[in-house]
């Protein structure tokens, strides 16, 4: 009798426990990326007494008697893990880029200090992170995210090519707040030149529309990030052959630009052009592009033509009996930029956005898997220690080995289910109003016992 005292107020004990859990989950119903906790019992065996099925009495030691019962008689019930869920909370677009959020397995990668985690790396889904007043990518609490970072000797292009190989767990920084300037070395034009045009040429530069068939503008720069407005004037010459038909380009620049002080043509050229309207030969240019502030020895692409370069003659300038047009034209210069945000893609590169509209790559955000991420150690603020039952971590690419992608704009919310929590809650309170009630039984029962002795 007096056993069924100590199961009930082991109940009481784990079911007091179910009841903490239960409400630390809904207190953080709404914590960014908090992974909710189920409770699992286990009896506790006391024991094992053998009975003979013909009179009740108990068997000898030697086990000898008729058939018997097996009787276990237990000692309660006990808490035999709280177990962590590891499901994936569904994501709450915010508007800030440094928002992220794991679409995956994977967890973000900081950087722990002496006072915290002794300066080993900690673990988080939680990727609410800002720039502090150094640069560095940080949580809330000032840890810094973990990644690879762009090697200052590696062009900065997206992918391999611009981050640092087997450099793992590099403090992730963002103060590249400049970008310098970049000379024009290519220009390229896209465009048909009508084939039906009359012949107006030859060129001349002070009488530059009325010579030419077609012209478009670019703006160009040099080495100082200054930027220079060219015109490309294209003139059709006389018919040498019944299948070819000859174009001359000028490059112009204006005498307020212009490093004579006059309007000049700078670089002059010919285009031909098959009787099927392709671009078959290009002449060598002739002439550099000289300005006030410097000179741009840019070279002009047409498209790939037929005789030379082995093309097809229909990837630039092309010449159809249609109206003349430019299709595009780009050239890859660039002025001076100032750092206006930065953003993060689904394979975790960080990328500077610059006032001159380029982006740039400063580095690459880096996730860790588990192979039992129940078994991660809670540290608090959404933090997490690897464990020896959790296994290390397996540092990968986003979107590489199962780690998931990366999703800036985006924060994960708690996986808790309210309605859920709520049933558990009442099967709690009830098992631990039951186990209560055991005890008040117990206690009458034995109030009842005492009394008989006493009449």
């Amino acid at each position: 009798m007096l056993s069924s005292l100590y199961n009930g107020v082991s109940a009481l004990n784990a079911y007091g426990i179910g009841l903490e859990t239960v409400g630390n989950n809904i207190g953080n119903l709404n914590t960014v990326a908090f992974k909710g906790h189920d409770v699992l019992f286990a009896d506790v065996f006391a024991g094992a007494t053998l009975y003979s099925r013909v009179d009740g009495s108990r068997i000898d030691a030697a086990g000898t008697g008729d058939r018997v019962d097996v009787s276990r008689i237990g000692s309660g019930v006990s808490v035999n893990t709280i177990r962590t869920s590891i499901a994936q909370g569904t994501f709450e677009q915010t508007g800030r880029p440094l928002d992220l959020a794991v679409d995956g397995n994977g967890y973000f990668i900081v950087k722990g200090t002496a006072e915290v985690n002794f300066g080993r790396p900690l673990f988080t889904r939680d990727g609410s992170f800002t720039v502090n007043e150094n640069g560095f990518i940080v949580t809330e609490t000032g840890l810094i995210l973990q990644g690879r970072q762009v090697g200052a000797s590696v062009p900065a292009a997206e992918g391999a090519a611009g981050i640092v190989a087997g450099q793992l767990q590099q403090d992730l920084n963002v103060s590249e707040t400049t970008i310098a300037p970049q000379a024009t070395k290519n220009v390229k034009i896209v465009a048909n030149l009508d084939s039906e045009a009359a012949v107006v040429g030859p060129f001349n530069v002070a009488n530059a529309n009325a010579t030419s068939n077609f012209s478009t503008s670019i703006t160009v720069y040099d080495a100082k990030g200054a930027g220079h407005l060219v015109t490309v004037y294209f003139t059709k010459q006389a018919l040498v052959s019944p299948i070819e038909t000859v174009w001359d380009y000028n490059v112009v620049v204006d005498k307020a630009d212009s490093a004579s002080g006059l309007t000049e043509s700078q670089v002059q050229g010919s285009l031909t052009f098959d009787a099927n309207g392709a671009l078959s030969a290009e002449s060598a240019p002739a002439g550099t592009l000289a300005f006030s502030g410097g000179s741009v020895a840019a070279a002009f692409d047409f498209g790939t033509n037929i005789t030379t370069e082995a093309g097809l003659g229909l990837d630039g300038v092309t010449q159809f009996a249609a109206p003349s047009a430019v299709v595009s034209q780009d050239q890859d210069g660039f002025t001076t930029g100032v750092l206006l945000g930065v953003s993060v893609n689904t394979k975790g590169f960080v990328n500077a956005v610059y006032s001159n509209g380029k982006t740039k790559v400063l580095g690459q955000v880096l996730l860790a898997r588990f192979i039992n991420p129940e078994e991660l150690v809670s540290f608090g603020n959404n933090l997490y220690v690897d464990s020896f039952h959790s296994g290390v971590a397996l540092v990968s690419e986003p979107d590489s080995q199962g780690a998931g992608q990366v999703l800036s704009n985006n924060l994960e919310q708690s996986n808790v289910d309210l309605a859920q929590q709520f049933v558990k809650l009442i099967e709690f309170q009830r098992g631990y109003q039951a186990n209560s009630r055991v005890i008040t039984t117990t206690d009458e029962l034995l109030i009842d016992l005492i009394n008989l002795k006493r009449t």
